[in-house]
């Protein structure tokens, strides 16, 4: 086995490392041996510089009548109540602005009203406003978008074939038609003929309020 030589400085400081000295003096204590030594008298003729803060913290009121316990101020409770009808209203505007229901003739001259959604939203919401008008509906089929309903007030027809025509029953259908842009809802008398354009005309304008405002038509 080989013996391996250090030499006589390496030995030095390897056995001061080993023993945890310092080649160096340690100061950091020094300040608890420091004296307290008079101040510095500058002479006569220097400039004395006087020592100002630069931040200055101003001394804070002391407010009178001071209670010895503190109450932090309670937020105002909130009204529930009101918020929900914000938000009843801001639902109905958003859907009076999408529904963008309005009265319009076709090329016939007959009065149609025209929803800017699509077709489910409208038999839908039709049928709600229907009902919220008080209107019977007798039957209805989606499939080719009719209510069939009665109109108590609506003038008398010319033929009664049809249904329910042994109970002289006014049954009238609410066309709900697909269009390219949305649809549009026309009244009938029958399945053939339109009902008449001023009575149709004052039908679709008293529907259309219910329409718009979803909201009102659970009342």
């Amino acid at each position: 086995m080989k013996q391996v030589r250090l030499s006589g400085g390496l030995t030095f400081l390897l056995a001061i490392a080993l023993s945890g000295c310092s080649l160096f003096d340690d100061h950091a204590e020094d300040y608890l041996q420091a004296e307290q030594v008079d101040d510095i008298v500058l002479p006569a003729d220097m400039q004395k510089v006087a020592i100002k803060e630069r931040l200055v913290v101003p001394v804070a009121a002391q407010p009178e009548n001071l209670s010895e316990e503190y109450e932090a101020p309670r937020p105002e409770p909130l009204n529930v109540t009101r918020m929900k009808k914000d938000q009843s209203e801001e639902d109905k505007q958003s859907w009076a602005s999408q529904v963008n229901a309005r009265l319009v003739t076709d090329g016939n001259g007959s009065p149609i009203l025209r929803l800017d959604v699509e077709f489910p939203q409208a038999w839908s919401q039709v049928g709600m406003a229907l009902r919220a008008k008080k209107i019977s509906i007798e039957d209805l089929d989606r499939s080719v978008g009719t209510y069939y309903v009665i109109l108590k007030d609506a003038p008398e027809k010319e033929s009664s074939e049809g249904w329910f025509s042994d109970d002289k029953k006014p049954l009238y259908e609410v066309k709900v038609n697909r269009a390219r842009s949305g649809v549009y809802v026309a009244l009938h008398q029958d399945a053939d003929n339109l009902a008449d354009n001023e009575y149709a005309r004052g039908f679709l304008e008293s529907l259309k309020p219910a329409i718009e405002n979803p909201q009102e038509k659970r009342k």
